[in-house]
Formats: C-alpha cells, sequence, structure tokens
C-alpha cells in the first residue's frame, strides 16, 4: 500500500525529525516510521544534508515556525497519524517527554 503522502510542512517536519526514531513507546505506530524513513531515504542527497538538516537544527533550537518553513521546500512527506494542529510543538514523537 502506498504511503499517503501531504504537503503540509508539518507533516514535513515530523518525518524529518521521526525518519530515523522507531520507538514504539512514543505513540505512532511503527507504519508511520517506516514511511518517514522510506521517504527520508528517497529525498536527494542535497535535501538530506542541506535541508532536512537545516529543518532538525531549527527545530531543535525550539524555532517551529522557521523549522517549518524550512521543511516547506522538501517533496511531500507522510501524513503524521494525528493531527499535528492539536499537538504542541514539542510532541514530536522523537521529541515527547
Amino acid at each position: 500500500m502506498a504511503d499517503d503522502l501531504s504537503n503540509d510542512p508539518e507533516h514535513k517536519l515530523h518525518a524529518v525529525m521521526n525518519h530515523d526514531w522507531p520507538d514504539m513507546k512514543k505513540g505512532f505506530p511503527l507504519s508511520h516510521f517506516q514511511a518517514c524513513g522510506r521517504w527520508f531515504a528517497a529525498l536527494s542527497a542535497d535535501d538530506q544534508v542541506v535541508v532536512a538538516a537545516q529543518v532538525r537544527a531549527t527545530f531543535e533550537k525550539g524555532n517551529e515556525a522557521e523549522a517549518q518553513k524550512a521543511a516547506a521546500a522538501l517533496p511531500p512527506a507522510p501524513v503524521c497519524p494525528r493531527s499535528s494542529r492539536s499537538m504542541s510543538p514539542w510532541s514530536c514523537p522523537r521529541w515527547r517527554v
């Protein structure tokens, strides 16, 4: 089955942050992490190194709005299983405390 993809920068941000974090204790199904991994692997080398790194670094500094702007340049990403609009900026599975 094909992954459902979204051009929403929030979904792209989630995919960048979760492509390498298959921790089932964080509340998302393994299939979501696998989809994020496939998506990341299909990115161009430039997108992997430059854009995704910028997205991650910006988000880790606490600037979600700027991270979303950078993520907007990436191709459509897997849809987050829950509406990210209802989650706080730090609730990506990787960063939930």
